[in-house]
């Protein structure tokens, strides 16, 4: 019997599960572009976290942690616009207040990447 309960209890996820399925979430986002997907997980995280009782590292995991992590990673351009409207709004935030944030070289190289890809496909036409 402990066998089947053992079996049949959900596996805790790692940290890199967890990043590996926000990012596929991501993509599969239809309609729209990954990045708007990613930067609403972080202030819904956020918002989370600014809701909750406590500060610890708990909470931050909890909250905000696994989406300011796949930001803090992302290597991606921004799909559209407005993907890159909010990463430059969303870096803006970060810098004015916390200082020096790790979102924003990621966050201000996706809107770059898509402004440099607009622009080169501005020339072409």
């Amino acid at each position: 019997m402990a066998e089947a309960l053992r079996i049949s209890a959900p596996r805790e996820t790692s940290l890199i599960e967890k990043l590996g399925r926000l990012n596929n979430e991501a993509w599969e986002h239809v309609g729209g572009d990954p990045i708007l997907a990613a930067i609403k997980a972080y202030r819904d995280g956020m918002g989370a976290y600014n809701a909750a009782p406590g500060e610890d590292a708990e909470t931050v995991r909890r909250t905000y942690g696994i989406p300011h992590q796949v930001l803090e990673d992302w290597t991606l351009p921004a799909q559209t616009r407005e993907g890159a409207l909010e990463a430059l709004r969303l870096a803006v935030e970060e810098e004015r207040d916390c200082g020096a944030s790790y979102l924003t070289l990621p966050l201000m190289t996706a809107a770059l990447g898509y402004f440099e890809k607009d622009s080169k496909r501005g020339l072409q036409v």
